[in-house]
Order: structure tokens, then C-alpha cells, then sequence
């Protein structure tokens, strides 16, 4: 009974204090709720893609209006401000990747602001969210009840790099899938130029296909990386070497979340189900990494976006227990949700931009 008081205690708080987070995500849920009931063949797929705009709105509105709000939102906007000061500087004065130092540059040339400039990259990591997720209504089913909840606050708010360049890998694993060779070569080089870890989910995208080509393009790929960002890996080596290092019980909400995933996979009965047990192996090899660097959450991280953007690779009518594997990944997703609110609500005294208490931009100091 203290356990269910307590937990009940954790709800109500979060409920009060992250009920601008919250919203939006009840309004895609209820969308949701409009495309699951009404049958497919009475709406069109541009029809479905519009109430998905309509419905995704709000939190793009929370996103992209903010003030000082997202645990590295005062760093870029630190670095910005930084540029705008000075007309010599170059990437190396900064701790990011060359092709995310010539957004924000392009940013401040455009705005003259910095917040507005990282506000307007918050805008173009959400857009490319609606266009890579509202091709099916399977993908808009996904993005809203797991893709949304866990990352979409995080990467608008938080990590824009990540945020950018997993978009641009998953984009190009896509357009390999869709037997296209230039465009994924040019989306996977611009991901590596904003976040250098992109370059994994591309692989891990790629792995389920088992195609030696695709797999030989990843190991390219990597090698390149490695011999452009040396330096970099060495700082991020040091870097992580001098963290503290998280003990394995804060991988474990991840790690369980990729777990259940892959059982309701299993479940379903889908015929690609088990091609994607393989992320359970890498999510245990990063939960185990965590108690040796902070560098392992991050790769746990990494691993569930690529899982999530897997399942929504999977078409519905591929489900034989279709209400049921729905279900239970909303109830994946919602799991996830409420620890990533809980996540908001303890950095309030860690962070210089918490996530807590939202105010819109017109009203920071």
C-alpha cells in the first residue's frame, strides 16, 4: 500500500508540475484515438496526415516558444551569443561538431538572436519529425505513443545535435531501404557533421537487413568518421573517462523499455519480429557499460530511438493481435513518458535551462 500511495504521490506531482508537457501529448493520443476508430477507407492518408499536423501543433508551440527551458538550451544559446560577439572564432573554439557549428553560425547570421536562432533549429528538428513520421499511419501511430513521449521534449529542448542528426541517419537508412545510394550517402555525412554518434544508428538500422553492402557502407562510413573526428573522440574519451559514471540502475528504465518492446514484437506474431531481438543484445551491452562510463545511458539512449523507429518500419496488418500490441506499446510509451517527466523534475536544481518551470521566451530575463 506504500508503494501504490507513493507511486500515486509521484503521478499527482508530476501531473501539477509538467501539465505543459503533458497536453500535447494528450492531444496526440486522442488523435490517435479519432484514426484508430474511424476506418481507414473513410479517410484519406493526406486526411490523417493533417489532423497529425493539426494535433502535433501544440507541441511543437511548447518546443519552439520556449524561454530559458531544456537542460543544454542556455549552452547553445551561451554559444550563439558567443558568435555573435566575435566575427574569428571557428568551430574548435567550441565543444560540437563542424556541421552543427555552421547551423547555429547560419542561425545568428539569419536572426541576430541567439535564442530565437536555437528556438528556430528546435522548429526544423520537429518539422523533420512530422515529414519522417506521417508517411503511414502506422508511422504516426508509433511516433505518438513511443517515439513522442520519450524523445521528443529531449531532442527539441535538450539535445538538438542528437536530435538533428538521428532524424538525418534514420532518414537515410530510409532512402537506402528505398534503393536510392546518393541521398543516403549525402543525410548519413551531414548527420556524422552534426552528431558523430548518428553514424551508429545508421548501423543499427542497417544490421536487421543482414545486407553486406549496407553493412560495408556503415564500416566506410565509420572509418571516415573516425579519421575526420579523431581529436573529437579523443576529447569525448577524456571527457567520459572524468564523468562519474551512473550506477546500472539508471539504465534501467531503457533497458526495460527496449525488453518489453521486443516481447510485444515477439507477441505480435509479425514476420520481421525477431529480426529486431538483436537491439535487446546491444541495449543489455550499453545498460552494462553505464556502470563503467556515462557514455553507456547514452548508448542506451541511441539503441531505444532505433528500436522505436523500427517498430514503426513494421505495417500494422503485419500484427495478428492488433488492439493488443497497440495497447501494450501504448503502455510502453506511457511507462517511458512518466520517467522522462520524472527525469524534468529532478535536474530543477542541476541544470542553468531546466525543464522546470516553463516560461515562454517574451518572459526570460
Amino acid at each position: 500500500m506504500c508503494v501504490i500511495t507513493r507511486l500515486s504521490f509521484i503521478i499527482l506531482n508530476l501531473i501539477f508540475n509538467m501539465h505543459i508537457y503533458i497536453l500535447p501529448y494528450i492531444i496526440l493520443l486522442l488523435n490517435l484515438l479519432i484514426l484508430l476508430i474511424i476506418p481507414d477507407e473513410r479517410l484519406s492518408l493526406n486526411f490523417k496526415r493533417l489532423l497529425f499536423f493539426i494535433a502535433f501543433i501544440p507541441a511543437v508551440a511548447v518546443a519552439t516558444l520556449r524561454g530559458n527551458v531544456g537542460s543544454d538550451t542556455g549552452v547553445y544559446v551561451d554559444i550563439v551569443e558567443h558568435m555573435l560577439s566575435r566575427y574569428n572564432d571557428t568551430y574548435d573554439d567550441y565543444n560540437i561538431e563542424i556541421g552543427f557549428y555552421y547551423i547555429m553560425k547560419v542561425m545568428s547570421a539569419l536572426f541576430n538572436d541567439a535564442r530565437f536562432s536555437i528556438n528556430f533549429i528546435s522548429l526544423i528538428i520537429a518539422s523533420y519529425s512530422f515529414y519522417l513520421f506521417s508517411k503511414t499511419k502506422h508511422s504516426i501511430l508509433i511516433y505518438s505513443i513511443l517515439i513522442f513521449p520519450m524523445f521528443f521534449y529531449d531532442m527539441t529542448m535538450n539535445g538538438l545535435r542528437y536530435g538533428l542528426a538521428f532524424l538525418l541517419a534514420k532518414h537515410a537508412s530510409d532512402s537506402y531501404d528505398s534503393n536510392s545510394k546518393f541521398t543516403p550517402l549525402i543525410l548519413i555525412l551531414v548527420a556524422i557533421n552534426i552528431q558523430v554518434s548518428s553514424i551508429v544508428v545508421f548501423i543499427l538500422l542497417q544490421i536487421k537487413l543482414f545486407r553486406l553492402n549496407a553493412l560495408l557502407y556503415s564500416v566506410i562510413f565509420l572509418a571516415i568518421t573516425y579519421f575526420i573526428y579523431m581529436d573529437r573522440f579523443g576529447e569525448k574519451y577524456l571527457m567520459y573517462k572524468d564523468a562519474f559514471a551512473p550506477t546500472k540502475a539508471s539504465g534501467t528504465v531503457p533497458l526495460m523499455l527496449v525488453l518489453l518492446s521486443c516481447v510485444v514484437l515477439l507477441y505480435s506474431k509479425a514476420a520481421v519480429a525477431s529480426k529486431y531481438v538483436y537491439l535487446f543484445v546491444f541495449e543489455v551491452l550499453a545498460w552494462w557499460l553505464t556502470s563503467v562510463s556515462y557514455a553507456g545511458l547514452r548508448m542506451q539512449l541511441l539503441v531505444l530511438f532505433v528500436c522505436f523507429c523500427s517498430i514503426s518500419t513494421i505495417q500494422l496488418k503485419e500484427y495478428r493481435y492488433k488492439r493488443n500490441v497497440i495497447l501494450f506499446l501504448f503502455i510502453i510509451g506511457l511507462f517511458g513518458f512518466i520517467g522522462k517527466l520524472n527525469n524534468f523534475n529532478d535536474e530543477m536544481k542541476d541544470s542553468g535551462s531546466p525543464f522546470l518551470p516553463y516560461h515562454f521566451y517574451w518572459e526570460a530575463e
